[in-house]
């Protein structure tokens, strides 16, 4: 019996013994689990963004930073698919910020001071994981708000701004097990007047602007050699045109119009989970017309604006994803035909170095060669020379080194220094026989003059988040500009290019405070010092000071229901003077309020 309950005891310890080196197997194996690093890696895949209309007066946007990774068909920016919010802060002024959120479909309306009146609305048609049409529309007009500009000295001559911007859209996605496909369609119509000029001519003589795009493209993936291979392939079609050439005797005449085709061919082949390599190549091809008629009546030969050219890029590139180090490397090879200098080469590099978890050194090198089409140039300033009469940009280098940290504690930091090279810079010119003389119409329209410029810049951006309650940022950049055009005989101007109206300094705060989760209050402040336009005389170019931009302005926006939101906004709330560009004035405070429906 004894022996039978040793026996029966051994048993037990034998088979307890299993099971607790079973359970210490298991908790070990949880512990290792735990302690696992797991390295998540995604492909960057480039995302077409499509055109839609621009909802301010002249936007003030750096021009000179091309990056041909990226490619675009159309070159009128826009919203990323179906928007689906009501926008808080409306964009009467530099700020140009929308708010959407994921519903299915969209509508808002707002009107305010200066009979300034926006709308938006938006649906889903059809909204499944593998497909998704959706069709937009976005409205911005003003009809009331004089020229404040502090160059008009008879308030007699200050024309109202009147502009009647609307933009439609059509966005199909499909997604299938080997890639996905988008089209879209873009349609776009801008009316306006030319409410800088000096004369009453010009208050019954409007100007159109309409641009239209169709894209289709395809992101597919597969396997090559047991790796993956990423591969796409696009076409575009574009077309932008003005319906008058506008100047004192050539209202009966039509301006530029355009054609544009671009083709998109990319590989990128994974020789590992780190590491990969590829190509990508865009063809180009732009065809400008202009009546022979107005050119006649100029004076100009035809071959001066009438022409057609041509450019193939490609964009050969290493990239490498480590723990430590983030590397593309790569270059933009351009060849151009009928249009100037036959070759050019320009860098294409971006690095990462992780310091510390959160903290990073970078360098970010592009360059290229950029076309100034119809529709790019009208997207920087709605007022630009209706002849089309541009010549296109070549950036040798654009380049930036900065450190960045975040987020600890809800805080973020960012600090850069940067220098860059450009060969024909936009820069807009003012003549000085029109100064003060109320007959000469010289403001009807944008004048520009190409510089090759270059110059340094430098900035700290920080930012803080607290919950949902507390979000603010605030940037600083700074770009010396020097008094000096044309030194030494050269055709150059001495600083980095800020935006058409060349700033040394731009700040930029905002503040978005959520106290309670139906209302979110928004205070936003954007100051642009120490800006400029060249000035054009009889003994060469200088530079013409333009006054401190300068606008505060702040909105809020309540949430009754889940369906229905009702907001209200006020822009330049100090009621400052200044100019967008020389003899442009911007709107004193105006106040805008309205509804917005999600569905």
């Amino acid at each position: 019996m004894k022996k039978i309950y040793v026996s029966a005891l051994l048993a037990c310890l034998v088979a307890f013994s299993g099971q607790a080196q079973q359970q210490k197997q298991a908790q070990q194996q949880k512990k290792e689990n735990l302690n696992k690093e797991i390295t998540l890696q995604k492909d960057f895949v480039p995302v077409e963004k499509k055109a839609t209309k621009k909802n301010s007066l002249p936007k003030v946007k750096k021009t000179t930073s091309t990056k041909a990774v990226n490619l675009k068909y159309s070159d009128w920016a826009a919203p990323i698919d179906v928007p689906s919010e009501v926008p808080t802060m409306l964009p009467y002024g530099y700020r140009t910020a929308h708010i959407f959120s994921d519903q299915r479909g969209y509508l808002s309306f707002g009107a305010g001071s200066q009979l300034n009146m926006t709308g938006n609305v938006g649906y889903r048609i059809v909204d499944t994981e593998t497909n998704k049409l959706g069709v937009w529309y976005q409205h911005n007009s003003t009809w009331g708000g004089k020229n404040t500009s502090e160059t008009i000295a008879d308030d007699a001559l200050r024309m109202k701004q009147k502009y009647n911007d609307n933009t439609f859209g059509i966005n199909f996605k499909n997604t299938a097990t080997s890639g996905v496909l988008n089209l879209d369609l873009l349609g776009h119509f801008d009316s306006f007047n030319y409410y800088g000029a000096r004369s009453d001519f010009y208050d019954n003589h409007k100007q159109n602007f309409t641009n239209f795009g169709i894209n289709i493209g395809w992101d597919g993936q597969s396997r090559l050699n047991d790796h993956r291979f990423d591969y796409k392939i696009g076409f575009g079609y574009g077309y932008a045109g003005y319906s008058k050439a506008f100047a004192d005797t050539l209202t009966d005449y039509k301006g530029a119009k355009e054609n544009s085709i671009k083709f998109d061919l990319g590989g990128r082949y994974y020789t590992s989970d780190e590491s990969s390599f590829g190509i990508n190549a865009t063809f180009d091809y732009v065809s400008k017309k202009v009546d022979n008629d107005m050119l006649n009546a100029l004076m100009l030969p035809s071959d001066s604006i009438n022409k057609s050219y041509g450019m193939v890029t490609l964009n050969p590139y290493y990239s490498f994803l480590g723990e430590a180090v983030r590397a593309q490397l790569g270059a933009n090879v351009q060849f151009s035909f009928s249009d100037g200098t036959a070759v050019r080469i320009a860098p294409n590099v971006k690095l990462d170095f992780r310091l510390a978890d959160g903290a990073y050194l970078y360098a970010d090198l592009q360059g290229g060669k950029t076309l100034n089409k119809l529709a790019r140039v009208a997207a920087l300033n709605r007022y630009s020379d209706p002849l089309g009469m541009y010549q296109n940009t070549f950036t040798p280098i654009d380049g930036e080194v900065g450190f960045k940290l975040g987020e600890f504690g809800g805080f973020s930091a960012k600090a850069f220094v940067g220098y860059g090279l450009v060969r024909r810079d936009i820069v807009t010119y003012v003549t000085a026989d029109a100064l003060g003389n109320p007959d000469m119409s010289d403001f009807s329209y944008t004048k520009y003059q190409y510089f090759d410029s270059k110059g340094l810049k430098a900035g700290a951006e920080l930012g803080y988040k607290y919950r949902s309650i507390i979000d603010l940022n605030g940037k600083v950049t700074y770009a010396p500009q020097k008094d000096e055009v044309n030194v030494d005989g050269d055709n150059d101007i001495k600083g980095y290019s800020l935006g058409l109206d060349r700033p040394q300094y731009v700040a930029n705060v905002d503040l978005k405070v959520t106290p309670i989760k139906p209302l979110s209050i928004e205070l936003g402040w954007e100051f642009r010092g120490k800006r400029s336009t060249v000035l054009a005389s009889d003994s060469g170019f200088s530079l013409l000071k333009l006054k401190d931009a300068n606008n505060l302005h702040l909105g809020a926006r309540y949430r009754i229901s889940d369906v229905v939101t009702i907001w209200a906004q006020g822009n330049n709330l100090l009621n400052r003077k200044w100019d967008y560009l020389y003899g442009m004035g911007a709107q004193k405070l105006s106040i805008m309020g309205g509804f917005g429906l999600v569905f």
